[in-house]
């Protein structure tokens, strides 16, 4: 989508409109390039944001200890007393998930966030794979040996979800209500919702939390050395955590313990169907999997905004983010930066380096980074080899409104097995 240069005036652009629009979902690199060309942080009067669109720019506001995660400190923020009084659910919805690792600040933040470090050391991923093989074999056995399939609710959709859940010791018969839980609770990191959809958010979470408390409840009297144990060892009455952080913090490393996952999966597999010369490089160069993963994330991410919020004066070359605003990182513009990434709108399987954002960064860089990776990793080599052949049956369709869980929502292949 191109547009014309008076239009790009990003004072006055009509950023949200225009990255919630299908027509710039459906192919945003152009309009990208055009406004990272005009600047790499560039300022939204309407709507009192920043925008990063420059890897180096991204990456230091990212590594900035004054740039935050604590939504309770941005300018006209929901924490407000006016605004407690003029929006009391969104209040109520932001309130109710507070407070949590994603949206806090040090040293809370480190806090919080050694909890589950434990649980994503390459060792203790590692003890991971032997039931990431078991799962992946089990939904590929599940699925036809040939014809049409789609691979969203079929397979990537189900794979991370299955491992967080039994990495967290949470029974499957729990699966279905915890997956509803998670779609309608993940809306709240788009930063459009609609009343109707906080509504629903607000009502999934308070259950998800009445249900977090009774699961608790109930592996305390069954204590063992499982890893849930271990983590509501760290609560009351002598761990770090206070009861309502140990819950929400456990409801966040379930929904984005997979969530993110998911989005990689689908995402990976539509990058390589959109570039079949990598797809078939890859099939004949097997080792090339790891840069590969890499790759599929650089060009196609899962979450296109990463937001940050100035504690303090932030400079950057000309630009200064004051106080209490907002810098919302656009990870597909950053991912693309051609200062960083040489022909950064070819897909190479091999490119390496490839320091691309779609994980964060800094203090907040996905703590489950290396577990996605290596359910990745599975996952593909798997797929491959149960089809030799794996081609689009139909046109890929998205999660509509969705610039922070942007995945497939169909995902149509023509397959062929042994």
């Amino acid at each position: 989508m191109s547009m014309e240069q008076q239009t790009l005036d990003p004072a006055t652009f009509d950023w949200w409109g225009t990255l919630s629009s299908p027509e710039f979902l459906a192919d945003p690199h152009p309009l990208l390039h055009e406004l990272r060309a005009i600047g790499p942080i560039l300022q939204n009067d309407l709507g009192a944001a920043y925008f990063a669109l420059g890897h180096d720019a991204f990456t230091k506001v990212t590594r900035s200890k004054i740039m935050g995660n604590d939504t309770r400190l941005m300018n006209n923020s929901w924490y407000t007393p006016e605004n407690r009084e003029k929006d009391p659910l969104t209040y109520a919805l932001f309130n109710a998930f507070q407070p949590q690792i994603l949206n806090v600040n040090p040293p809370d933040h480190r806090r919080m966030r050694r909890t589950y470090e434990k649980f994503f050391t390459p060792s203790a991923v590692a003890r991971m794979e032997p039931l990431i093989r078991a799962e992946t074999q089990a939904l590929l056995d599940e699925m036809p040996g040939m014809g049409e399939v789609d691979l969203m609710p079929t397979f990537a959709r189900h794979l991370p979800f299955r491992i967080i859940l039994g990495m967290f010791d949470v029974p499957m018969s729990e699966a279905e209500n915890i997956a509803r839980y998670s779609d309608t609770i993940l809306r709240i990191s788009e930063f459009l919702m609609t009343p109707e959809e906080k509504k629903r958010a607000l009502d999934d979470l308070i259950e998800f939390k009445a249900w977090t408390r009774d699961f608790m409840a109930h592996r305390r009297r069954n204590a063992d050395d499982r890893p849930i144990d271990a983590v509501i060892a760290t609560g009351p009455p002598d761990g770090d955590l206070d009861d309502d952080e140990l819950v929400t913090n456990f409801i966040t490393m379930i929904i984005s313990g997979h969530k993110t996952t998911v989005s990689l999966l689908g995402n990976g597999i539509h990058a390589l169907l959109e570039h079949p010369d990598q797809f078939r490089r890859l099939r004949r160069n097997p080792d090339l999997m790891k840069t590969a993963i890499e790759e599929t994330m650089r060009v196609e991410p899962g979450a296109y905004l990463i937001p940050r919020i100035a504690n303090a004066d932030f400079h950057y070359g000309g630009t200064t983010i004051p106080k209490g605003s907002v810098c919302i990182g656009l990870v597909a513009a950053i991912n693309r930066d051609p200062a960083v990434f040489e022909n950064p709108d070819h897909m190479d399987i091999a490119r390496n380096p490839n320091p691309h954002m779609s994980f964060g960064g800094g203090i907040h860089h996905c703590l489950g980074a290396p577990l996605a990776r290596l359910e990745a990793r599975i996952a593909y080599e798997m797929l491959l080899d149960r089809y030799p052949v794996l081609e689009r049956a139909e046109p890929t369709t998205w999660v509509p409104h969705c610039l922070n869980n942007h995945c497939p929502e169909r995902l149509v292949l023509h397959v062929k097995g042994h």
